[in-house]
């Protein structure tokens, strides 16, 4: 791809919907406003500064190196399950996540992200504007949760850690993946998925971002116990499916969809377009993690039934 200069690519895309000096120039701080989510502080931008940080992800962000092999999250085309099918044939798992995740990436590690991975951006100016990016996708020194940048941002932010985690640990022959702040390590031999923890922790001294593993989260399993990753069961036979609680669940609705409304919609809720959608979407899950468990519902509860929520028909 020929490079040319940002304010050409920004006037393309935008196409006078927004000025470039609006996108130099516009004071970011008042352009999103914030509100509290399960403790959870989120930062939710307006349809303005949304429009600039989509422009970003796609000129920028979508051009920064990351470790394709081993991260699941924030990548089109990939989900949950992605993640877990690696580990499917593997006895021996040890799960953590990492503290604080979004709020742990600083200004300082976007800007070295962008310095060290930028090469490829399309924009040929792209260091004359680094300072003014960096101001429309981080807020209160941190990468924001709720910015459209992100979980892209995060992902190349991590690169070199996934890469000293990936390669040391094929070198204990231990498998390794990553979705977004959650991490498995699996392996076929008890003496060597000890290491797990000793190979994140190392990754964290040798990386200079300020990650934190949770330990109250990091466990070790093995497949003669229920192995649940990411939501998705690992089944003894190397089979995934979704969870033991997600199948009562779903089971416990569609029979309550067919037999009682008023018991389904006092599980959901009475807004008939939100319980649909909900049911769709724990549908549509099951339908990506194990469709020979959504043939079984479809046997049980109806071909029609299943097939109408997984297209979210309107007509049920």
């Amino acid at each position: 791809m020929k490079q040319k200069p940002l304010k050409i690519i920004f006037e393309a895309i935008i196409n006078g919907k927004y000025r470039f000096d609006e996108f130099l120039n516009d004071d970011i701080s008042s352009l999103y406003e914030t509100f509290f989510h399960k403790e959870r502080k989120i930062y939710a931008p307006s349809k303005k500064l949304k429009s600039y940080q989509t422009f970003i992800s796609l000129i920028i962000l979508e051009h920064l190196p990351i470790n394709t092999d081993v991260v699941f999250s924030y990548r089109k085309g990939t989900n949950v399950v992605d993640a877990v099918r690696p580990h499917q044939n593997s006895k021996y798992f040890y799960q953590t996540d990492l503290v604080s995740f979004f709020s742990s990436l600083d200004r300082n590690t976007v800007k070295n992200t962008l310095d060290n991975g930028s090469i490829n951006c399309p924009a040929i100016d792209i260091n004359e504007y680094k300072d003014r990016i960096i101001d429309i996708i981080v807020a209160d020194n941190h990468l924001p949760q709720g910015f459209v940048t992100s979980p892209a941002m995060s992902n190349a932010c991590l690169f070199g850690f996934d890469n000293f985690v990936s390669e040391h640990c094929k070198i204990k022959n231990l498998i390794y993946t990553r979705y977004s702040d959650d991490i498995i390590i699996s392996s076929e031999s008890r003496d060597e998925i000890g290491l797990s923890q000793l190979i994140v922790e190392e990754a964290i001294l040798n990386s200079t971002i300020n990650l934190r593993v949770n330990q109250r989260k990091s466990k070790l399993v093995n497949l003669g116990n229920r192995v649940t990753l990411l939501g998705v069961s690992i089944l003894p036979n190397g089979r995934i499916s979704v969870s033991p609680e997600i199948k009562n669940k779903i089971e416990s609705l569609l029979y309550f969809f067919k037999s009682d409304r008023e018991k389904f919609h006092n599980i959901l809720g009475d807004n008939e377009e939100k319980a649909m959608s909900q049911l769709s979407g724990y549908i549509n899950h099951i339908n990506t993690v194990d469709p020979l468990y959504l043939d079984k519902l479809r046997k049980k509860y109806g071909t029609t039934i299943i097939d109408a929520l997984i297209h979210q028909s309107k007509g049920l």
